[in-house]
């Protein structure tokens, strides 16, 4: 659906009303003018009405100069009907409201989930009693008993739950056993129904996504290699974020070209490791490894995405992948038409493997994606920390990234010189660049690898967030990391 919110202007008084949302607000007709103007109020309608959160915005006025009327909430200062957008399709917005958002996201942060035992052979995992369910409402959300059946009825019929002991019933008992729907280690990461039924554009889904993923960045990473992944707990863009890759379920691939996939598939990466790690934690030994990175997915256009087919399959043109026997995607694999045809090597800098060797976390868009991807790597290479020359060993030494992927860069030393030479920035690494030619001309050099920082890159606060009790740290043996997996150190001191 598309609306002209430029036609809201028309008619306005010098005094309009209050248009309030998650992001700010605009406080009178200048600014409501200027936001039109650079298209940001654009964008905030659209991405707001399309993410399924109409809520979330609407037109009041301040408190002090609402009318005494019974059309307005004097609790809120807001109109008690919200502005509608005749073009809008409201069928098509996600239903779920706010506050019921925010109960699932608290029923998952307290210890109402758990594994719970019943007799001596089965175990239902991750689950919850209705009766505990009923008792926590009571207790953490000052319901009635009424109230909190009605609420356990409500996220069993919106599908947000469902029962996982044996006997069955459409109604919500105390006496059984239910999971979140999400829960389900079985289903992709973003089961559920998606905001919009009919087919989006790769374009059209990406940059959405793009307007929410940057925001989670800014917010979660503080510093080089440092993501502070509790500060998800309370991020109203990862909610979004949460609702809107849904929409992955029926975005168009087969009618999209390759940097539009590029684009989507690197964001889709790193924000499945972001996602995987926030629900679940970091992995802890080989099964959790490998779990982590072959069979917790995306569902995208109908098929399924774990970590390793996006990145050996998808990004790197269909390649087995370090410690792999085979390639991602047999010859019948209805996603290997959809698998890069050449290979960019710049995407090992821009996806993040959630250890403190990767790069730094940014969202991609489809415009102009090959320069992003450029830029990316020439502030990294240009960096000690990537490339580093010693002149008196006449040995120039690279990131271990060149030694696991060198087949993406090519088969040789030679080769691999000639991509970080073409890859370095003039003018501010002329000199780096110069001598790296020189070096490369008269052959006189040799290649060795920086040591990689393979440990964990999420912090805790210095008082520990009840909100994520899984977020456990432990120590690993192995030096180096597995396919894009994780090395985990000890819990910091404050």
């Amino acid at each position: 659906a598309s609306v002209d919110i430029r036609s809201l202007l028309h008619g306005l008084q010098p005094d309009p009303p209050l248009l309030v949302s998650h992001y700010g607000l605009v406080a009178n007709y200048e600014q409501l003018s200027r936001a039109v103007e650079h298209d940001t109020l654009v964008d905030l309608i659209m991405a707001e009405s399309i993410l399924g959160r109409p809520d979330s915005l609407h037109f009041g006025l301040p408190h002090d100069l609402l009318p005494r009327d019974s059309n307005w909430n004097e609790s809120r200062g807001e109109l008690s009907k919200h502005a509608s957008l005749d073009s809008c399709d409201s069928s098509s917005f996600s239903s779920i409201p706010d506050d019921l958002l925010r109960l699932l996201h608290d029923m998952k942060s307290g210890s109402l989930i758990k594994d719970n035992r019943v007799g001596l052979v089965r175990l239902y995992r991750n689950s919850f009693k209705g009766a505990n369910f009923i008792e926590w409402c009571v207790n953490e959300k000052q319901m009635s008993r009424k109230e909190a059946l009605e609420t356990g009825q409500d996220l069993l019929d919106r599908n947000l739950s469902q029962q996982t002991s044996r006997e069955h019933g459409d109604t919500f008992s105390p006496d059984r056993y239910y999971q979140l729907t999400e829960d389900d280690e079985n289903k992709p990461l973003n089961s559920g129904e998606p905001p919009l039924s009919h087919a989006v554009s790769v374009t059209e889904l990406n940059e959405q996504l793009v307007r929410l993923i940057q925001p989670i960045y800014d917010n979660i990473c503080i510093g080089r290699g440092t993501v502070h992944y509790y500060r998800l707990t309370d991020n109203d863009d990862l909610l979004r974020y949460l609702m809107k890759c849904k929409q992955l379920q029926t975005v168009n691939l087969s009618e999209s070209t390759a940097d539009e996939r590029l684009a989507l598939f690197i964001n889709l990466y790193n924000m499945l490791v972001i996602h995987i790690t926030y629900k679940y934690g970091p992995p802890t030994s080989v099964w959790q490894r490998r779990k982590f990175v072959n069979t917790t997915y995306y569902t995208v256009d109908g098929h399924n995405y774990a970590l390793q087919s996006i990145l050996n399959g998808i990004l790197r043109s269909n390649r087995r992948g370090r410690d792999m026997l085979w390639k991602p995607f047999g010859d019948q694999d209805q996603r290997l038409p959809l698998a890069m045809p050449l290979i960019d090597p710049c995407i090992h800098f821009a996806v993040s493997t959630a250890d403190r060797g990767a790069g730094p976390l940014r969202a991609y868009s489809v415009y102009d994606i090959r320069g992003q991807l450029r830029e990316q790597v020439s502030d990294l290479i240009g960096n000690d920390e990537w490339v580093k020359i010693e002149h008196k060993k006449k040995t120039i030494l690279v990131s271990k990234i060149f030694k696991w992927y060198a087949e993406d860069f090519g088969t040789s030393n030679a080769k691999i010189l000639e991509w970080i030479i073409d890859h370095m920035r003039d003018p501010q690494d002329s000199d780096k660049k110069d001598d790296l030619k020189r070096m490369y001309l008269t052959g006189e050099y040799k290649i060795d690898y920086l040591n990689y920082d393979s440990s964990f890159n999420g912090v805790e606060r210095c008082e520990r967030p009840t909100l994520m009790p899984e977020f456990e740290y432990r120590m690993r043996t192995s030096s180096e990391p597995l396919e894009y997996s994780f090395s985990i150190p000890p819990t910091p001191t404050c």
